[in-house]
């Protein structure tokens, strides 16, 4: 079996205020999802950031059940952490509406933009007041 983590690329960038991921591939489904955001997790839980950009550059979409289970283990493992996640794909928009709305029942900090600008606005806005204490690590 293909290790997942060859299945797609994912690149990350420590950004002044913020942790900057970017995943490509072109298959969704809940494994690959939940590698490369735990891949993204621990990469966050090891930085001194408070929020996380992800730019989503994945043309499909998993099946609405593991969007759901997937959203919740991803909150579980980033805890309150402040997620702007970026959608270049106009036609996925309400599949991530919908995982952006499962997190947010359950006490996320998520948000879905179509660009990098208006992602970082949302997400640095009162950034240089949070302090480390208030990382919301579970």
């Amino acid at each position: 079996m293909q290790n997942l983590k060859e299945k797609y690329e994912l690149t990350f960038e420590d950004r002044p205020n913020y942790l900057y991921a970017c995943v490509r591939t072109n298959m969704a489904d809940r494994n690959i999802a939940l590698s490369y955001l735990n891949t993204i997790s621990t990469r966050f839980r090891r930085s001194n950031h408070h929020q996380i950009m992800i730019y989503r550059d994945i043309p499909v979409m998993p099946q609405d059940s593991d969007i759901y289970f997937t959203a919740q283990d991803f909150l579980a493992m980033i805890g309150g952490a402040k997620v702007a996640i970026i959608n270049p794909y106009i036609f996925n928009n309400e599949a991530l509406e919908f995982a952006v709305t499962i997190g947010i029942n359950r006490g996320a900090n998520f948000q879905v933009f179509p660009d990098t600008e208006s992602a970082e606005t949302w997400l640095t806005k009162g950034a240089h007041s949070l302090s480390s204490t208030s990382k919301g690590r579970g």
